[in-house]
């Protein structure tokens, strides 16, 4: 039976409805949500304690948790009402612009503590984050369901295209893979380990980000890269909290202290 004869006025929403129940039946849909919204709370938490700490390099780990709990919390607001969601085009479509700004000035900060970086050159950083979330406020204030034409037709396109969102991936990657390249060379085990870890979650998000764009088209694989950043998120959320309480110092502390400490 067609997608058509279960819905026959939604159109392509009720195709990407069943889509969603093709990956998770509706039980097993109903326990991920409180899963994924317990973790998504969890890390706002977590993200506004490092905020609180008030060190340099802490808040900018904070503002990564707190896109990251946001981007999750989102998604899984998404799959609790449906497709029908307000705003029209998801905040997490310019969250993500957070992602790369924030783990880059995150590592600088904590492995170069007293070196200053100028506001100038940080409000860069994050200049595309801004320009994308006041296209987010001007393209949602509409009464369609999409932005169809003019001005709001090519923010919404902008916003939503998986290229650019890789592009802007990769060139933070680029930055990020360069600090790791210039002082592994002086960092203990663990620290080394922390780096690493970084460096990988972040490749990971650049590799799922130029996958999604291949495969935009795809509205099945869509849903399931959907569904693969809400796990891989969870698991970075929870791994980030259990070595807050840990090992506070790996995430906390600046490099240079953890060296003439030891």
């Amino acid at each position: 039976m067609s997608v058509s004869s279960y819905f026959p006025q939604m159109g392509e929403i009720g195709l990407i409805r069943e889509l969603m129940f093709q990956v998770a039946v509706p039980s097993e849909l109903n326990l991920l949500h409180f899963i994924f919204i317990g973790i998504s709370l969890l890390g706002i938490c977590v993200g506004s304690y490092l905020i609180g700490i008030k060190k340099g390099h802490n808040v900018h780990m904070g503002i990564f948790m707190i896109a990251m709990s946001a981007i999750l919390l989102e998604l899984t607001l998404l799959w609790w009402d449906g497709v029908m969601h307000i705003p029209k085009i998801p905040f997490y479509s310019s969250l993500s612009f957070l992602l790369g700004p924030s783990l880059f000035l995150y590592i600088e900060g904590k492995v170069y503590p007293h070196r200053k970086i100028k506001a100038q050159k940080t409000a860069l950083y994050f200049s595309v984050f801004l320009v994308s979330m006041l296209l987010l406020l001007i393209l949602t204030n509409t009464n369609d369901i999409t932005p169809s034409q003019g001005f709001k037709k090519i923010g919404g396109q902008l916003l939503n295209n998986a290229y650019i969102k890789s592009l802007y991936f990769g060139f933070f990657l680029t930055l990020i893979i360069r600090q790791y390249v210039h002082y592994r060379k002086r960092l203990e085990r663990m620290d080394r380990n922390w780096a690493k870890i970084l460096v990988s979650f972040f490749s990971a998000i650049f590799i799922i980000s130029v996958t999604r764009a291949l495969f935009e088209h795809e509205l099945s694989f869509e849903h399931i890269t959907r569904y693969i950043v809400a796990y891989f998120f969870s698991v970075f959320i929870i791994m980030i909290s259990f070595l807050l309480y840990l090992l506070p110092t790996i995430i906390t502390q600046p490099l240079p202290a953890r060296i003439d400490k030891n």
